[in-house]
């Protein structure tokens, strides 16, 4: 075979390869200097570079009303949510979803109990609570969460507030919303008293839609409906260096349709207790956590499937209990290094039951 030809194939087979590369630098480029939306802020000081263009700070449009708070992160390259019930989209990052995805709200890394993920981690969240969504799509870092191959969501809630004087402050907000389709309506607040050192905050909220019909015809669509509750208690100490807080909340979802699904969800209840410290001394800084959580959920059919007794539907019962800890040590050794230490533990226990399979032995 002659040299010219082979040298001829060798080109061909190189364009392709050469082109492909200059298409991707070129779109990359492009997308990087797109301007985020309005609700969204980069987090860093420094230019937007290809490594960091996911951690972004996403608040709340003032028009949303999702009660949704997966909704937070829409608009982030490579973030997309699969719609299922009222108040459980799933987050998906760069195609992958589910456990591939690490969930963190306020240091507590969280799983699915459901096997259908019908009640994902961040349906326990009210949006308004919410000061800063990020979602970091590909390997993330071990301070970051770590260990999940699609990338990780890192959910925070509002800082406690504290009095700026030795006088009292009492503080608060409140929100509603409703929809005419589906009779949707939704409510959330807060409320603060807090004085230089200690605060105590309750927040709360409601969100609940029947189901909503479709445009022309106005069929209703089945299986729409769901009714959610959200509350959480935080006590909180500051005093110089010195912060710590600790969290009591719980979520309570009666029933949530999911109209692309034969389950639907009849019942979700979760408790959690989450503690926080943080201090800094003369040979350096230590940080703390230490999570506890209980769900209990049920799934089975609502009425418009053919009901959601013991005895007939499909009913599905979880209990799924969750506890971690979490202690991070960093010390200064010069001007320009530091020796950074830490502990980590996560438990996750799963039961899972049919109740007609039980009856039936």
């Amino acid at each position: 075979m002659p040299a010219s030809y082979d040298r001829l194939r060798k080109f061909r087979r190189g364009v392709p390869m050469v082109v492909r590369a200059l298409s991707a630098l070129l779109l990359t480029d492009s997308a990087l200097s797109a301007t985020p939306r309005a609700p969204m802020t980069v987090e860093n000081d420094r230019p937007m570079s290809r490594t960091d263009f996911f951690n972004v700070t996403a608040r709340r449009p003032g028009d949303s009303h999702s009660a949704d708070a997966s909704d937070l992160l829409n608009g982030q390259l490579g973030y997309s949510s699969y719609a299922a019930g009222g108040v459980a989209n799933l987050p998906v990052l760069n195609g992958m979803a589910d456990d591939r995805v690490a969930t963190i709200v306020d240091g507590m890394r969280m799983g699915d109990g459901c096997p259908n993920h019908m009640n994902p981690i961040m349906s326990y969240v009210d949006p308004d609570s919410v000061s800063v969504a990020r979602a970091i799509a590909g390997i993330t870092s071990v301070s970051e969460g770590g260990d999940s191959i699609g990338g990780s969501v890192l959910i925070k809630r509002r800082p406690l507030e504290f009095s700026k004087t030795h006088s009292v402050l009492v503080t608060g907000r409140a929100r509603g919303d409703y929809r005419s389709n589906g009779g949707g309506s939704g409510a959330s607040g807060s409320v603060t008293v807090a004085n230089d050192m200690w605060s105590l905050r309750y927040t709360g909220s409601y969100a609940h839609a029947s189901d909503y019909r479709t445009g022309g015809a106005g069929h209703r669509v089945r299986s729409t409906s769901y009714l959610s509750f959200n509350h959480a208690v935080t006590a909180g100490f500051q005093k110089g260096a010195d912060a710590a807080d600790l969290t009591f909340g719980q979520q309570d979802i009666p029933y949530e349709g999911f109209p692309n699904a034969y389950m639907d969800m009849t019942n979700n209840r979760s408790s959690f207790v989450n503690g926080h410290y943080k201090g800094a001394f003369a040979w350096g800084t230590l940080e703390a956590r230490g999570f506890w959580q209980r769900v209990n959920h049920v799934m089975n059919m609502l009425a418009d499937k053919g009901g959601h007794s013991a005895t007939t539907g499909m009913p599905m019962n979880t209990d799924k209990r969750t506890v971690g800890y979490s202690v991070d040590v960093t010390i200064p050794l010069s001007t320009r290094h530091r020796l950074m230490m830490g502990s980590q533990f996560f438990h996750d226990g799963l039961n899972d039951w049919w109740p007609l399979l039980w009856a039936a032995k």
